[in-house]
């Protein structure tokens, strides 16, 4: 029951960001503006919150005690996210940010390999996504 209501809360603070950000300022002969990201987020939360609202109680099981202890899992968390603008002049913006993805994922379940998968995506998919097609330096 708990997870349907954080759904429904998530997916409404999505809904209500998403038309919040269309109220940014656009850009000249249809760039995407600074109402782009924002809006991606959102629509991200709110389909994430649907889908926990219609199916509550479907989270990964733990595979070890120290996974399994969330209080643990979430001070680390914290405390990477927290690290990440110390880091990120040292390790470049992808290698930063793909290590903070496979840590969540790895706390929250997911084996080891699939969330050395998942980091790795991640940092390259920032990496092509922001330097190669937008040519944004981050």
């Amino acid at each position: 029951m708990a997870g349907r209501i954080w759904g429904i809360l998530l997916a409404g603070l999505g809904v209500v960001a998403y038309f919040y950000a269309g109220h940014f300022p656009t850009l000249e002969g249809g760039y995407p503006g600074p109402a782009l990201f924002p809006r991606l987020i959102a629509g991200g939360l709110a389909l994430s919150g649907a889908i926990l609202a219609w199916r509550p109680g479907t989270t990964p099981k733990a595979n070890s005690s120290f996974r399994s202890s969330q209080t643990l899992g979430a001070a680390v968390l914290i405390l990477l996210t927290a690290l990440i603008p110390f880091v990120w002049t040292w390790l470049g913006p992808g290698v930063a940010l793909g290590v903070l993805a496979a840590a969540t994922a790895w706390l929250s379940g997911v084996p080891l390999w699939h969330a050395l998968l998942l980091g790795a995506a991640t940092g390259a998919g920032l990496y092509l996504l922001f330097f190669n097609l937008l040519g944004v330096p981050i």
